[in-house]
C-alpha cells in the first residue's frame, strides 16, 4: 500500500470514528431531553405529591431521585419548571412543604407570605426556620430553649438531624442559612404530606 493510500485509509477510519462518536452523543442528548415531563395542571394532577416534589427538585438541582430517595441520574435543570411544579402543589393541593420551599426560593413579600402560610399549616421546617430567626435576631439562649422544646414534637428525620447539628454548635453558626434560598434535598427526603 502506498503512503497516500495509508493516509487515506487512516483518514477514513478517523472519519468513521468521529461519526460514531457524534451519533452516540446525539443519542445521549436525545435520551437526556426525553427526561422532561409536562408541567401542565392535567399532568401534574396524575402525580403523587412525593413524585411531584422529586421532579421539582430534579429540575432545580439537575439530580433526579425517585420517591424512595434512590438516585436516578442527571436531569435537565430548569428552575422555571421547578417553580411551576411547586406552584401547582401550593395552588391546587395547598401543600405546606411546597409553600415553605417556594417561599424560601422567592423571598421578599410573596415568599414571606408563603412561609407564614406554611408555618400556620404546621410545616416542621417552616417552624424550625422561625426558631432560627428568633435565635439569630432576638435571643440565642431563648432560641436554644425553643429548639429543645420543638425537638420533642418533631417526627421528620431531616428536621431532627438539623436540630441535632444546631444543638452541637452555636446559633450564630446557623444564621447564614436564613439567607440561603436553595432548594435542598433534605426538605423533601423524609417528608410525608
Amino acid at each position: 500500500m502506498s503512503f497516500a493510500g495509508a493516509v487515506g485509509a487512516f483518514a477514513h477510519q478517523q472519519y468513521l470514528s468521529i461519526e460514531k462518536q457524534v451519533e452516540q452523543e446525539q443519542h445521549q442528548a436525545a435520551k437526556f431531553r426525553a427526561k422532561h415531563i409536562p408541567t401542565d395542571d392535567e399532568f401534574l394532577a396524575t402525580l403523587s405529591d412525593k413524585k411531584a416534589f422529586s421532579y421539582a427538585f430534579a429540575y432545580y438541582s439537575g439530580r433526579h431521585f425517585d420517591e424512595r430517595g434512590v438516585y436516578q441520574g442527571k436531569f435537565p435543570q430548569d428552575t422555571f419548571k421547578s417553580e411551576t411544579i411547586l406552584r401547582y402543589l401550593v395552588e391546587h393541593k395547598n401543600e405546606p412543604r411546597a409553600q415553605f420551599i417556594l417561599g424560601r426560593m422567592l423571598a421578599f413579600e410573596r415568599g414571606e407570605a408563603l412561609m407564614a402560610s406554611s408555618r400556620q399549616s404546621g410545616d416542621q421546617f417552616a417552624r424550625l426556620y422561625d426558631i432560627y430567626q428568633f435565635g439569630c435576631h432576638i435571643d440565642a439562649k431563648q432560641g436554644r430553649t425553643l429548639l429543645q422544646r420543638f425537638k420533642k414534637l418533631v417526627t421528620e428525620q431531616s428536621v431532627i438531624i438539623d436540630i441535632q447539628q444546631m444543638q452541637s454548635n452555636d446559633f450564630r453558626d446557623y444564621c447564614d442559612i436564613l439567607d440561603d434560598t436553595e432548594f435542598d434535598y433534605r426538605y423533601i427526603r423524609d417528608y410525608k404530606s
